[in-house]
């Protein structure tokens, strides 16, 4: 994801772009804000000064798409993120210029639009919201990453299989822009979900919390409960980080882990009674 982010600046090619896909409680939302927000640290390291002298100077443009909206709603929705008061009577042209000249203005390196399966409303509206989106990154600096379920087989990302699409379509060529992570469950012996667990312990500040109390002493436990669903690990592990507060501890048990309780998509399925 950094160096497609990283590129995006050093050529005048056609605008590229992240899709995150994949379904529900997979970690989507956790793994794009967790990037977004290392990178806006790094540009804050880089650039220390602009932080100080400039209040317009926003690296990161993070915004949770509304359903059933159209293209002027959702870009008012977009604008929204910087403050900005948008013409009643604009129109969702006129607001997509507005928000690239936004985008340079305050020179936004990354665009994330969350929950982006709501772009979906229907063919002919799709098409309208993927020309946007094409001249949204053509005119502006930042990389667009799209975080949704299932966003690769509806919406203005999808492309359709009986090949009715042809090349010149916007939404084709809006597909191939972008580079597709699929999210799936991870297996509890993966060094992968070991590195997942290691990250969230850094983000979690606890006074007591010792390294490896998660990562370690808690992998399994947290891979039991979770079933492997990132996002269903990173809430539960941020709930028992409250409650660890909340009761004086500050550390993270196992104890502490039994008494969040679980999701849906983490519940023991009830067996049928014969």
């Amino acid at each position: 994801m950094a160096n497609i982010v990283n590129g995006q600046h050093a050529d005048d090619g056609p605008g590229l772009g992240i899709a995150m896909t994949g379904g529900p409680s997979f970690g989507k939302t956790a793994t794009s804000v967790g990037f977004a927000r290392l990178y806006e640290r790094q540009i804050r390291d880089e650039f220390p000064a602009a932080f100080e002298q400039e209040n317009e100077f926003i690296p990161v443009c993070y915004s949770s798409l509304v359903r059933g909206a159209g293209l002027k709603s959702q870009m008012e929705h977009i604008l929204n993120f910087y403050g900005l008061p948008t013409a009643r009577r604009a129109t969702g042209t006129q607001l997509v210029d507005e928000l690239i000249r936004v985008l340079n203005a305050c020179r936004t390196g990354i665009l994330c639009l969350d929950q982006a399966q709501n772009l979906h409303s229907g063919d002919k509206r799709d098409d309208q919201v993927a020309a946007a989106l094409k001249e949204v990154m053509d005119g502006s600096h930042a990389t667009l990453i799209l975080v949704g379920i299932d966003i690769d087989s509806t919406g203005p990302l999808a492309i359709a299989a009986q090949g009715r699409l042809q090349a010149s379509n916007d939404r084709l060529q809006l597909a191939r822009r972008f580079t597709w992570l699929r999210m799936q469950k991870v297996d509890k012996d993966s060094q992968e979900w070991r590195d997942l667990l290691v990250s969230v312990e850094n983000q979690l500040v606890l006074a007591n919390a010792k390294q490896g109390d998660i990562s370690v002493g808690l992998a399994d436990e947290v891979w039991k409960r979770s079933k492997g669903a990132i996002g269903v690990a990173f809430n539960m592990l941020r709930s028992a980080a409250n409650a660890a507060i909340a009761d004086g501890s500050e550390r993270i048990t196992k104890r502490t882990l039994l008494k969040v309780p679980l999701t849906i998509e983490a519940a023991p399925t009830k067996k049928k009674a014969a």
